[in-house]
């Protein structure tokens, strides 16, 4: 996945995560929980934009996390692709006009499929000779 989010801000794509996410006790070790901020952050900095339910306080299927979502990337329903894992956060952005993906995570086939869609999708190559 991070050579498919290189790729698409490469290809001058805005990418933005959705996070349903809580918070979470700091861990004990100062050591420790300084090793896990900073390997968030290097996980956050691989999108454009990181919304975390956590801190808005609305959560996916919520369709007001989407709306919000919309309004801080700036772009329209019909402008966006919208990829999760869970079948029922993929209803609502749906309906909203949004283009979803479901990435199963069965099988290599299954992801492999929703890269394919993705790339058809976008345009850009996510796929190096139709493989991962």
């Amino acid at each position: 996945m991070i050579r498919t989010l290189k790729r698409l801000r490469q290809g001058g794509f805005t990418v933005c995560a959705l996070t349903n996410n809580f918070n979470t006790e700091p861990l004990g070790d100062p050591e420790e929980q300084a090793k896990a901020d900073a390997a968030h952050e290097k996980f956050v900095s691989l999108f454009d934009h990181f919304i975390e339910s956590r801190l808005v306080g609305l959560s996916k299927p919520d369709p007001r996390f989407y709306e919000h979502a919309l309004k801080i990337i700036g772009c329209m329903p019909g402008e966006t692709i919208f990829l999760d894992d869970i079948g029922i956060n993929l209803k609502t952005p749906r309906k909203m006009g949004i283009h979803t993906i479901l990435v199963k995570n069965t099988s290599e086939t299954s992801f492999h499929d929703a890269l394919r869609e993705l790339q058809d999708l976008t345009g850009v190559v996510l796929l190096d000779s139709g493989k991962l």
